[in-house]
């Protein structure tokens, strides 16, 4: 066994799955760290949401799932590494961009910008829409980060996302992140394996450079 281990440091591919905003923002500075130590491992990448990839991950065609943790899920072959919280941003021309607004999102009255339905994500802030009671309108769902912050930057709603998605626009002032009252939007970012092995010794490598990518990320606690 500890020799098959050894010579898994070789092996020729390593299958991972991520949502797609990880694939944009955390994933390609993982894989260029990754190439460097491993050139003649071909990682291949997969993007999806985490429950789908999960139970690719549980059928054997991936071996390892970058994302979020599903409610309810256990801990075996689970490596949680970061937690972050959604926010409510807004351009600076929205009422609620103003200094002293009082921003109560179970009026009703704003359009809330939201991501794609069938995410993990989607499914915590429909949650928090049912606790706030806002549903007098009905959320404009989109499929793409890049397209939420920009619908917000136009004064078209609410977007929802992460600080980290949006970093860039905060610090040049395009988008604001605006402060609520009632419960925050909470989630946890971990990597997952089969808890039928061990990793090999490249996933452990991959793990660990996903560990150091999460650890850097702005707005997010790193958990151990």
């Amino acid at each position: 066994r500890d020799l098959d281990g050894l010579r898994r440091w070789g092996q020729t591919r390593i299958r991972i799955g991520a949502p797609h905003t990880l694939c944009h923002f955390l994933i390609p500075s993982v894989l260029r760290e990754f190439r460097d130590c491993f050139p003649r491992c071909e990682p291949l990448i997969e993007a999806g949401d985490t429950t789908i990839l999960l139970d690719r991950l549980a059928g054997s065609d991936l071996d390892l799932v970058v994302g979020l943790k599903p409610r309810g899920r256990g801990d075996e072959g689970y490596r949680p590494m970061f937690r972050d919280r959604l926010a409510l941003v807004v351009s600076p021309f929205h009422p609620w961009a103003a200094e002293g607004a009082k921003i109560d999102p179970s009026t009703g009255e704003q359009q809330f910008i939201i991501y794609a339905k069938a995410t993990e994500t989607h499914r915590l802030i429909e949650e928090w829409l049912e606790q706030e009671g806002g549903r007098g309108k009905k959320p404009l769902v989109l499929g793409d980060m890049q397209a939420i912050k920009e619908m917000a930057k136009l004064g078209i709603g609410v977007g929802i996302v992460a600080p980290w998605v949006a970093a860039r626009e905060i610090a040049e002032g395009s988008l604001k992140v605006v402060d609520a009252t009632g419960p925050s939007i909470e989630r946890e970012w971990g990597v997952f394996h089969s808890p039928k092995r061990e990793p090999s010794l490249v996933e452990e490598a991959f793990i660990g450079l996903c560990e150091m990518a999460f650890a850097v990320m702005p707005s997010g606690v790193a958990v151990k």
